[in-house]
């Protein structure tokens, strides 16, 4: 029988938390316990298991969930999942004013429509490329949407106005050359983390780290149209390397740097 494999990783970009891909076949995972939450979305397959003397089953593109200290197994016939376990400095970007203790259980089986956007925009996340909003917004979404209902701050709940975002979109403007990380930027906009990805998303229909995107390769287009060299452009602009900003112009004008300079 093929034996279990699993790939940990400690990202810097998601605050060291413990991000891990796994994948087993009739394997089934000996009671244990975890002292943080642990939070998986399965790929393929179902996670059948057993947590606090109660039976679940979680198919491919639900959520799994278990509290600190509760204790679970997992497995089954087949199954390939991604997991978080989320450091204590992810926990307090999520929640910066709130004892880890004092949030509620999450529910074992999750298919909140909300939790399974920002674990699919966190895990299927490409090469970071150095982003760090991508990840960090993805992680504090989802442990709000999860672990949130019982901590949350009444003025949440409230819009935070067109300052807080005009001082975020043009601190992200000024400083397109490098990687702000969510916390920097939540500082600068007076609001939580959580909050600012909220108005990002009303309010601009985009994220935080799409309107860096979006805004790095209108700033090459200006660049390349001035003549600039395309290496010399993606250094300027905060893309990792020239590759990194050929990616991205396929990815929004359709055509790579080259052919853009070519067209004009």
């Amino acid at each position: 029988m093929p034996r279990p494999v699993a790939k940990v990783r400690r990202p810097q970009a998601l605050l060291n938390s413990e991000l891990i891909y796994a994948e087993f076949i009739e394997h089934q995972f000996a009671p244990h316990e975890h002292t943080t939450w642990t939070i998986g979305w399965v790929v393929d397959g179902a996670n059948d298991f057993r947590c606090e003397r109660q039976s679940f089953c979680a198919p491919a593109g639900m959520l799994c969930v278990v509290n600190p200290a509760e204790v679970h197994t997992g497995g089954g016939k087949q199954m390939s999942y991604w997991c978080l376990m989320p450091s204590t400095e992810l926990m307090h970007l999520a929640f910066p004013d709130t004892d880890p203790g004092a949030l509620c259980s999450a529910p074992a089986v999750v298919d909140d429509p909300v939790a399974l956007k920002a674990a699919y925009q966190l895990f299927t996340l490409p090469p970071m490329d150095g982003d760090l909003l991508t990840p960090q917004a993805g992680g504090v979404v989802l442990l709000r949407s999860l672990l949130g209902s019982g901590s949350r701050d009444p003025a949440e709940d409230r819009s935070c106005g067109p300052g807080a975002l005009a001082r975020a979109t043009e601190y992200l403007q000024d400083n397109l050359e490098r990687q702000v990380p969510l916390a920097e930027l939540s500082q600068i906009s007076g609001v939580s983390a959580f909050q600012l990805c909220r108005e990002f998303a009303s309010r601009l229909n985009i994220s935080p780290d799409a309107f860096v995107r979006s805004r790095r390769v209108a700033r090459a287009q200006e660049l390349t149209r001035a003549g600039a060299d395309l290496s010399g452009a993606a250094a300027s602009c905060g893309f990792a390397d020239q590759a990194h900003m050929t990616r991205l112009f396929r990815t929004v004008l359709g055509c790579t740097p080259a052919q853009w300079r070519s067209a004009i």
